[in-house]
């Protein structure tokens, strides 16, 4: 999942972790979430219509902005991908 982050993100592996969350520590904003995310569900075969309802949870207009994360955002790290491989489903609860 690293390497597959790493790629997307034109990162060095090095510079992602597990614990790595996508907004606050490698710079995501929420196009290039929208973009990536159902790339990554095809990649790696998961449903993610559990994610779709609690969207705007994870990604507002604040973090769209500025990049800095609202008191009502929940961030998501590499690890609630790798477990959404691991189940094919989302399965993170917010």
């Amino acid at each position: 999942m690293i390497s597959f982050m790493a790629e997307a993100l034109d990162m060095a592996p090095g510079q992602i972790s597990l614990d790595s969350r996508l907004a606050e520590d490698l710079g995501m904003n929420e196009p290039q979430a929208l973009e990536l995310l159902p790339w990554f569900a095809r990649r790696f075969n998961i449903d993610l219509s559990n994610l779709w309802p609690a969207w705007d949870r994870h990604f507002d207009q604040k973090s769209h902005v500025d990049q800095s994360v609202s008191e009502k955002t929940v961030a998501f790290t590499v690890q609630d991908l790798v477990d959404a491989a691991n189940t094919g489903t989302w399965i993170r609860p917010d």
